[in-house]
């Protein structure tokens, strides 16, 4: 990672990073909940996220299709 790309988002300009598949990413609403990349769609603004269900087994239902503006690398 650490490639960025500009997508306009509801009128406003963002400047959000490029992942790859296999990059480590958390929520930013919930950092203890990881993930990893499997596939990137719409030319980076979404990435397909396989989450870690052993750390959070309830974790069923928050979807796996995100916004790059809600994920972040994680640490």
């Amino acid at each position: 990672m650490g490639r960025t790309q500009q997508f306009f988002i509801n009128g406003k300009l963002y400047e959000l990073p490029i992942y790859k598949a296999g990059d480590r990413v958390q929520l930013l609403e919930a950092p203890t909940i990881k993930g990893t990349v499997k596939e990137i769609k719409n030319d980076g603004l979404y990435v397909h996220v396989i989450w870690d269900k052993f750390q959070h087994p309830s974790i069923k239902g928050i979807g796996v299709n995100w916004l790059v503006s809600n994920i972040q690398a994680a640490k």
